[in-house]
């Protein structure tokens, strides 16, 4: 009998982020599973000997407490939740926490916390405040950013008539790893749910589908100023050669 499928999902924030980091996905069985945020689609994540890992970056509330929810479905389409993880990302100033008491602190201890207990620590403002209140956050860090992105296309031939069964990979800035693909039935895609970041989206053939001509990928930047980019990708088919056949003639 075939077990049912099971997952387990870790969130592990890089060094000196708090919002920014990757995502390590143990499931069985391997193949193509589907990872959702906050219920919006995010990425097709493709199990390999168990162990599947994604970056991600995740909006956050300057100086509150933001949570996300990751949920793991099997299969990719038309699945149901095998497993899901709750990443809360707590940007509140805790060097000043011990000078206003409040009864919710008991549940986020900080060890160092009682040594903020100096008499300049009022001096919030000075340039010894930790990394936490720093003004100028870069743009990976940028928490205004909405995880909003959307990315949507269209595939069509010489006689502008949509292209179908071809897949549509994106890629996330310089990484060599796909971030999501989409098989194309009906001519058009969309991916949905994305951070702030430069986007290359390619179009591939399925193996055995020999049909189109290579396509130049195409670059789309989003951001706060664009959210929301339409592409579109002209496909030439290929020429396929004519063979003669001659039969000769014998008069008897």
């Amino acid at each position: 009998m075939t077990p049912a499928p099971s997952c387990s999902i870790v969130w592990v924030a890089n060094s000196g982020s708090k919002n920014v980091g990757i995502i390590n996905f143990t499931a069985n069985p391997n193949g193509w599973w589907n990872a959702t945020v906050d219920g919006n689609g995010w990425t097709d994540v493709y199990v390999e000997n168990g162990v599947a890992t994604k970056d991600k970056s995740f909006g956050f509330v300057s100086g509150g407490i933001s949570r996300h929810t990751v949920k793991f479905w099997y299969p990719n389409v038309d699945g149901q939740v095998r497993c899901s993880l709750e990443v809360e990302i707590d940007d509140r100033d805790h060097s000043t926490a011990t000078l206003t008491p409040a009864p919710t602190l008991t549940t986020t201890p900080i060890p160092t916390e009682t040594r903020t207990a100096v008499p300049t620590r009022t001096h919030t403002s000075t340039p010894t405040a930790t990394p936490s209140l720093t003004l100028t956050p870069t743009p990976e860090d940028e928490p205004t950013d909405p995880m909003s992105g959307v990315i949507s296309g269209r595939l069509v031939d010489q006689e502008g008539l949509p292209v179908s069964r071809v897949d549509v990979h994106l890629f996330r800035d310089t990484q060599e790893s796909v971030y999501w693909v989409k098989w194309v039935e009906d001519g058009t895609f969309m991916f949905g749910g994305l951070p702030y970041s430069t986007w290359t989206v390619r179009v591939e053939e399925v193996s055995g589908n020999d049909m189109w001509e290579e396509v130049e990928p195409q670059i789309v930047v989003i951001n706060k100023d664009t959210s929301d980019s339409v592409v579109t990708f002209n496909l030439t088919q290929k020429q396929i050669p004519m063979f003669k056949v001659f039969v000769p003639f014998v008069m008897r």
